[in-house]
């Protein structure tokens, strides 16, 4: 199994340098108030012509894919590609609690391992994209990947080109996660900042009917806040599931809400920044 690391880079030309070179600086262009899947499709796009190329954003426990960028494919076939995609030989590499936080990806999988699947069968050999280059990247709890796809292999131009642009991809996605949060961090401090004294009044009255219940509700709600569901929050507070549900209509009825949606909504207002 190759890694882009162990590409050699005397095989390109000026030209394949200064096109590489160009698609690292748009990578790190990246807007943070649009998709990073959609940013990286679009640069990546500009490298090779004529092929398919999807980049994905997985969630990996539970493993479900959040977005996906797949424009050169008909659309009937994308509930292919989502059904099978566990089929791939690298898949349960790439999701692997033993895979590096950040991993360098291989490329070019098995082609014995890989005609076996209904993700070939079905999907890849009916679009041409039986070669491919599968890049990932790792970050905690989520997985970016991108493939380019065609019928005829990749010469080790594009796997030198690839192992160019590889750590400016990780670093790009880093720090446009990094910067996203930072921003919405900052929205949440200016909308503090501008409250006007009827919604602080507002928080307070909803703090002090919160802090008026029994403190098994209070835990119960911060439990709801944080976003488990009544099963985790019986194992949290080492009480049964029924118990749970008792508190929350005790609960709903005390704060006058229907649903646990409008309860979280209230703590947290009643929980918003406060300046002194």
């Amino acid at each position: 199994m190759e890694n882009f690391t162990n590409a050699g880079y005397r095989n390109l030309s000026e030209a394949d340098l200064q096109r590489t070179v160009k698609v690292c600086d748009l990578l790190h262009q990246a807007n943070e108030n649009r998709s990073f899947t959609k940013h990286m499709h679009a640069v990546l796009m500009q490298m090779f012509s004529n092929v398919h190329f999807s980049s994905e954003l997985y969630q990996l426990e539970p493993f479900t894919l959040l977005e996906q960028e797949l424009p050169t494919v008909d659309d009937r076939l994308v509930p292919i590609f989502k059904k099978c995609i566990l089929d791939h030989p690298y898949a349960s590499q790439m999701v692997s609690q033993t895979v590096p936080e950040l991993s360098m990806t291989q490329l070019e999988p098995s082609m014995k391992e890989l005609l076996k699947t209904a993700l070939y069968n079905e999907f890849y050999s009916k679009v041409e994209a039986q070669n491919q280059i599968w890049i990932g990247l790792r970050d905690g709890n989520e997985l970016l990947t991108g493939v380019y796809s065609r019928e005829r292999k990749y010469s080790e131009k594009h796997r030198s080109m690839m192992g160019i642009i590889l750590p400016h991809l990780e670093l790009a996605w880093k720090h446009w996660k990094q910067t996203r949060s930072l921003k919405m961090k900052l929205g949440m401090l200016k909308d503090a900042l501008f409250q006007s004294e009827e919604q602080e009044a507002v928080a307070a009255r909803l703090r002090k009917a919160i802090d008026a219940l029994p403190s098994r509700q209070r835990e119960v709600i911060e439990q709801v806040a944080a976003g488990l569901d009544n099963q985790q929050i019986a194992d949290e507070l080492n009480i049964s599931k029924r118990t749970v549900q008792k508190h929350l209509e005790l609960i709903f009825r005390a704060l006058e809400v229907h649903h646990r949606t409008e309860l979280v909504a209230k703590w947290h207002k009643a929980h918003s920044i406060q300046l002194y």
